[in-house]
């Protein structure tokens, strides 16, 4: 089989099925969806959906999004992996696109993609980071920009021998738990290719991980960061490390000693504060950024 397509599953069943239907038939692809603790409404929704759609349907072995995605890659058999969000979904181009890439000898194959507000389709900015990375690359040819930087699973295709034989996995954290699978696999792998076509649309949505921001999951995505960071340094590529400003900027509305928490991490973890520091003059842009709101901005405003 060529291909497995991992999708972790969470009280989402109406959107789910908008993600199975955007997978073409003519992949033949083995798809597999894991659910995360739904409610056993939503379970059953889902268990029903298989008479749509043709899937592998399992509950999650470890916790966590990031543990489903690990479940999922245990019963995974295709060639090829591609992982998706049950609240995403695929363009149009994904059959012509990963069809064009299925003889690569590359171990990672990067897509870029595209946004919008799941409720209405109208345009969102949630690319704006992977759209900005690839420009990146085709501009100055420096792979790492991609490699380093493009820190979700998704609009990606793996060779899953190559993640197999280097034993890359999901962390289990509530929030950034994506981010060492993408990170590892950017980073060790022997060779990329980088399609600047859209293979994916991520969406922006009120209430999900992205939408929603609690101490847990600041936590959470911030030691994520650090690590993500510190194995960066370690590889030769600090010019490539994430910004921790957003970090900062946000502990202070968790109170004083969580501030206090959060500067001294960085020191211990030798951050380099000057990173990001020219987004300060756009504060309010980056937070918005990183917070995926459900109202797009305006670009001509």
């Amino acid at each position: 089989m060529k291909y497995t397509i991992i999708i972790p599953h969470h009280n989402s069943s109406i959107l789910l099925k908008r993600v199975l239907l955007t997978i073409p038939e003519s992949l033949k692809a083995q798809i597999i969806v894991v659910d995360d603790n739904s409610r056993e409404e939503e379970y059953s929704h889902v268990e029903r959906l298989k008479s749509v759609v043709s899937f592998d349907f399992y509950k999650n072995e470890g916790c966590t999004a990031g543990g489903a995605r690990n479940t999922g890659l245990k019963y995974a058999i295709g060639e090829w992996l591609i992982f998706a969000d049950s609240d995403d979904y695929f363009t149009s181009e994904m059959a012509n696109l990963v069809e064009t890439h299925v003889l690569s000898k590359a171990d990672v194959i990067f897509f870029n993609v595209r946004s919008v507000v799941s409720e209405t389709g109208d345009r969102a900015h949630r690319d704006s980071h992977i759209k900005n990375l690839i420009a990146k690359y085709k501009y100055s040819g420096d792979d790492n920009f991609v490699r380093c930087s493009y820190l979700v699973p998704w609009g990606k295709m793996y060779r899953r021998k190559f993640i197999e034989e280097n034993n890359i996995r999901f962390e289990e954290r509530t929030a950034g738990n994506d981010m060492w699978f993408a990170l590892r696999s950017g980073v060790e792998a022997s060779s990329v290719e980088i399609d600047s076509r859209e293979l994916y649309v991520c969406t922006v949505s009120s209430g999900t991980i992205t939408t929603t921001l609690s101490i847990d999951r600041h936590e959470a995505k911030f030691q994520a960061t650090l690590k993500t960071n510190n194995y960066l340094r370690k590889h030769g590529l600090g010019r490539y490390q994430v910004s921790v400003l957003y970090f900062v900027a946000k502990a202070k509305q968790f109170g004083w000693g969580y501030l206090g928490h959060v500067l001294m991490e960085c020191v211990r973890n030798k951050s380099n504060f000057l990173i990001g520091a020219k987004k300060i003059l756009q504060y309010k842009k980056v937070l918005q950024d990183r917070q995926n709101p459900i109202f797009t901005r305006k670009d001509n405003q």
